[in-house]
């Protein structure tokens, strides 16, 4: 699996069938992407999985 940032100037390769391993995760760019999906998934199950439509970003530019 490849994640890319809307720039495509960072981007995580995760080896998807063994993403828990230590070497799994590879990640280029000034972003981490993986930890910052793993932080968001952490969130949303924190808050106990709600819906999509009742958890969201917001975003200010």
């Amino acid at each position: 699996m490849q994640l890319w940032d809307e720039a495509g100037t960072s981007v995580a390769i995760v080896d998807y069938d063994e993403w828990w391993r230590a070497d799994a995760v590879t990640v280029y760019g000034d972003r981490d992407l993986w930890s910052e999906l793993v932080d968001a998934y952490s969130a949303w199950r924190l808050a106990g999985q709600p819906h999509y439509t009742r958890f969201g970003v917001t975003c200010d530019e």
